[in-house]
């Protein structure tokens, strides 16, 4: 049961992280248009 709960807070904090990941790759391109508009 607790090797259970163990695993599916792996997979959650695995799943967070790739979320986390992604917008921080979405705001750096985002940053690179915004600032490939201005100049």
């Amino acid at each position: 049961m607790i090797f259970l709960l163990h695993e599916q807070i792996n997979i959650l904090c695995e799943y967070e992280g790739s979320q986390k990941r992604k917008m921080a790759k979405d705001t750096k391109l985002l940053r690179a248009v915004s600032t490939k508009n201005s100049h």
